[in-house]
């Protein structure tokens, strides 16, 4: 079982910025779910964060590239960071779906939050279980990596309510 899992191509670095861009869009989530938004501008929204999100980390690896190497990088390049960058929107494609959902009328607003934050929490949740098990661990310490990784969203939630 643990080869199959690990059988997928994400590397560290892509999980990670898959993650970093999942933490992010759902702590903008949480806070337009304070206001009466429509569905419509919770998922431009969310698609603009994610766009915003991923142009800011392309162009902060070119600079520190170019700091580095003292040379601009050639096309070829500028591609391969601009294709690693959309790892960031990977861990939101849920999210996305399911106010893409409620901008349709297939559920109600307050559904496709609860949806998201489910959502969300379960790929948090894999993602700690996926490298855990990439990194050797065991099946109980990956599990455990899971459920932190799962806590950040429900920490965002419960701070939310709290405030």
């Amino acid at each position: 079982m643990r080869e199959y899992i690990l059988s997928f191509h994400l590397s560290g670095v892509r999980v990670a910025k898959s993650l970093y861009g999942m933490i992010t869009v759902h702590a903008v989530l949480v806070v337009l779910s304070l206001g009466d938004y429509s569905p419509v501008r919770i998922l431009t929204t969310i698609a603009g964060t994610i766009v915003f999100i991923s142009i800011a980390e392309a162009y902060s690896i070119i600079v520190g590239r170019h700091i580095d190497k003292k040379s601009p990088m050639h096309a070829r390049e500028l591609m391969r960071v601009w294709c690693e960058s959309r790892y960031l929107f990977l861990g939101s494609i849920s999210i996305l779906f399911f106010f893409a959902l409620a901008v349709l009328g297939f559920i109600d607003r307050d559904m496709a939050f609860v949806l998201s934050y489910i959502s969300s929490g379960i790929t948090l949740f894999g993602y700690g279980l996926y490298y855990g098990l990439g990194a050797g661990e065991r099946w109980t310490r990956s599990i455990l990596m899971g459920l932190f990784n799962a806590t950040i969203v429900y920490s965002i939630i419960v701070l939310k309510s709290i405030f």
